[in-house]
């Protein structure tokens, strides 16, 4: 039997062996120890599952977005994916963990085209339309189904709009 040894308050000499296998404060910190990793296994838990997306962004014509960052938000809970547009327009999305996707669900979307450096840096021949730039103005949506199969969002953006100042 494993147990801890400590003196006994009425003598000096005499032992006393607990019959618990650890001393009160160090089971106080394996106590603590658990909820911590249960607080924190519990957090990873409460996530809501996500599926696995990717898509592309092109103008009607078929040219693809070069560059930029699309960002879904659903719409039954508010939380967001994101992912990187590469240079045919593609993008995987991430919520959690990366390329993981997004949740279930409706889900509204904006597209930030890459900037365009003045200074001769990297530029891309298209921009779009500053309407994809907000969700009260972005027409873009996509439904992301419970699946195993990777769920595919096309979306197709426009160009700036020609607007009369005058």
């Amino acid at each position: 039997m494993v147990g801890c040894s400590m003196k006994s308050p009425r003598s000096e000499n005499a032992m006393m062996v607990s019959k618990w296998p650890y001393s009160p404060f160090s089971g106080f910190l394996c106590g603590l120890a658990l909820a911590a990793v249960a607080g924190l296994a519990g957090c990873r838990d409460n996530r809501p599952p996500t599926y696995r997306v990717d898509g592309k962004v092109a103008f009607a014509d078929g040219s693809p977005l070069r560059g930029g960052e699309v960002v879904f938000e659903s719409v039954s809970l508010g939380i967001e994916a994101r992912g990187t547009i590469d240079e045919e327009g593609r993008f995987q999305l991430t919520t959690f963990e990366p390329e993981d996707g997004a949740v279930e669900g409706e889900h509204l979307v904006l597209v930030f085209p890459a900037r365009r450096n003045a200074d001769g840096g990297r530029r891309f021949e298209h921009s779009i339309d500053d309407k994809y730039l907000d969700y009260s103005t972005s027409d873009l949506r996509c439904q992301v189904v419970a699946q195993d199969a990777v769920n595919t969002c096309r979306l197709v953006v426009i160009p700036p709009s020609v607007r009369d100042d005058g």
